[in-house]
Parts: C-alpha cells; structure tokens; sequence
C-alpha cells in the first residue's frame, strides 16, 4: 500500500474501524441486554423513574439518568427505537458505531502526531483489543458513548494545538462537557489534564488563557456541552459531586490488578464468559466451532501480549521522546493519565471494575503510537 497517496491514509483508517465493526457484528447476537447498556431506556418509556427531568412548556425533558451519568444517550437513541423498534440490533449496532467512530478519531489524532504507519498499527491494536470492543459492543458502563466524545475531544485538541484556530479549542471543550453530562466519570480525566498542562506547559496555557477569544472559545464549548449537567447541579446543591466524589483509598490493591487485567483482555473472563464451560458445547455453527478449535490447539490463552507492549510504551516512552516533536505530549499524557488514575484509585466505589478501568482508553495506545514513532 502506498501511503503516499492522499487517500491511502484515509482508506487504511476506515478499514480499521471496519474491522472493528465486523468482529462487534460477531458476537453482538449471544447475550441478552444488561441492565447497564439499557439504563437509557428509562428516560423514553419512563422518565418519572430517573434522577432529573426538566419541565417545559413543551413536556418534559430527560437531563440525568442517575446523579452521575446524563441523558445524552437515550436522547440520540429516542429517534432510533422510534424508528426501528426494539432488539439487538437496533439496541448495539449504534454503541458499536460509536466504538468504530472513535478508532477513526484516534487513528486522526495519532497520524497527526506522528505518521501513517504508526497510527495505522496503534488502531489495530485498539480495535482488536478484546476489552474495548466488548464493552463498546455490550456498553457495559455505559462507556461506548464516553470513549467517542473523548477521542472527539483528543482529536480537536490536537488540531488545536498543531494550528491555534480558535474553533478547534471550541470543538474541543465541547466534546469535553459532552463527556462530562454523559458521565461525570469524566472528572478523573478532566481533572488530570489541566493540572498536566499547567506542568508541563504553562507558558502555552497561559498563553491560550490571555487570549480573550480562545480563552472565551473554551468557557463557552464546555458551558454548551456540559450545560444540563450543570443546571442539574445548580439546582440541585450539586448533588452529583455531594453523592459521589468521596475519596477513599478502598481496595487499592484490587483495583490495581483490575487494570492489569484490562490491560491484558483478560478482564471478562469468567464474568462474560464462562472460562470452563461444563462438557462440550453442541450446536455450534460452522464458523463458531472455530474459538474452541483454537483456544484447545493454542494452549488455552486467556490475555494478549498487549500488556507487555503498553506497559513498555509507558516505560520507554519518556526516555524515546526526549528530543523528538512529541516530548512534551508524550509527558501530557504521562502526567494527565497517571493523575486521573490515581483520582480512580482514590475514589470510593470505583475504579473495581472493568467498565471504570476502560475509560482510560485509548490513552494507553497513544502512548504506545508516539513510543513507536520516536
């Protein structure tokens, strides 16, 4: 492939998140729907039963599902159940759009960055990483929606910074207040990275901060995206941060080993899956006699080598970007991701379970891109 060619680059993107797309298909049909990927549904066929709708004269509007993840996704799904009525289909293809969305995003951002090839190879990796693709295809969290607008995020934040154009700030801290109303989860994250900014490059920031119209591009995209969150919480005594922000170390330990086993794709093992099936299993199709075949001739593997090659990037990633363009966005990300895991380590009641542990993503393989590229 000659990725010299204008729309090389952008045909290798989208067959990436057609992969994705093809092995969610695969296995979108086996379970039945978990509460989590159909908490949405309250807000359309029940919204007295959920934390907060606002009355208007024209009926009443889903803002909060729970006093810590909003509406925004029953309000894209509304018109899609309208539509196309009720089933596995209708209920995970979109989630798993999402997911393919923002590996595209990801491969955008990481290509702008460094290169074709590395970003190519880094959204193989995100797209055949079994703990993503599973929970984007099953939205257990829900994180589907989450990961979209933070790589939507990640991707105009980096054309800000790459060409200082106001609207790209504003894209940007849009997407943020997004994420924010959609989770306030969010917060891990959206916490860290400023702080990291301030660290690691304060002159820029202030910079960006003595500008009134950039600094005014901000305010106003994330006072847009997060918007419902914080009137819920103005009228509320912000309830959100009051019920859910308690910092507590818990079982740090266990939350530690939680990451390792997102990191590995092992994470789901004996909660999706059962790891030992009892006897054979009969009336497989043709095609789906082919994960037995292989997991007996393989030797029963149950994580991937990702681990290694992310916990490497990390590692190295410093020391390999030291001198090249990346330097201070490989530190960004370093410091902003290592906060916000602390803030998941530190928070009481999370960061114990996969669907907590996955909303890092894909920061991991952004490091591991720009460990490559260096």
């Amino acid at each position: 492939m000659n990725v010299n060619r204008p729309w090389t680059p952008y045909v290798a993107g989208f067959l990436v998140c057609l992969l994705f797309m093809a092995l969610g298909m695969l296995v979108i049909q086996y379970p039945g729907a978990q509460y989590d990927e159909v908490l949405f549904v309250s807000a359309i066929h029940a919204p007295g039963e959920i934390e907060y709708v606002l009355q208007t004269p024209f009926g009443g509007v889903p803002v909060m599902l729970m006093t810590y993840v909003g509406a925004l996704k029953a309000a894209i799904y509304a018109p899609i159940l309208l539509l196309a009525g009720s089933g596995h289909l209708t209920l995970r293809v979109p989630v798993l759009g999402f997911g393919a969305i923002s590996i595209g995003l990801f491969f955008l951002a990481l290509r702008r960055l460094t290169d074709t090839r590395v970003a190519i190879l880094a959204s193989l990796l995100l797209a055949t990483d079994a703990i993503y693709l599973l929970t984007c295809v099953f939205d257990w969290g829900p994180v589907a929606l989450q990961h979209l607008l933070v790589t939507a995020a990640l991707y105009a934040f980096v054309r800000f910074a790459q060409q200082g154009r106001g609207r790209w700030l504003f894209v940007g801290s849009l997407f943020a207040g997004l994420a924010l109303w959609d989770k306030a989860l969010f917060l891990w994250l959206l916490a860290g990275f400023p702080v990291a900014a301030a660290v690691i490059c304060p002159r820029e920031l202030w910079r960006t901060a003595r500008k009134p119209r950039l600094a005014a591009a901000c305010l106003l995209g994330f006072a847009l995206g997060a918007a419902p969150f914080l009137f819920y919480n103005l009228t509320h005594g912000w309830r959100t941060f009051a019920a859910n922000v308690q910092m507590e170390p818990g079982d740090t330990a266990g939350k530690i080993r939680m990451l390792r086993r997102t990191l590995d794709g092992r994470g789901l093992m004996g909660y999706l899956v059962l790891e030992d099936p009892d006897g054979p299993v009969r009336g497989l199709r043709a095609w789906e006699k082919v994960p037995p075949f292989l997991k007996k001739n393989l030797g029963d593997p149950q994580w991937s080598i990702q681990y290694y090659l992310l916990l490497a990037a990390m590692l190295s990633a410093p020391v390999l970007c030291r001198r090249g363009k990346n330097r201070r966005v490989c530190l960004l990300l370093l410091l902003g991701g290592a906060l916000g895991t602390l803030l998941m380590l530190g928070t009481a009641g999370a960061g114990g379970s996969i669907h907590h542990t996955v909303l890092l993503w894909p920061l991991p393989q952004l490091l591991l891109g720009l460990a490559m590229f260096a």
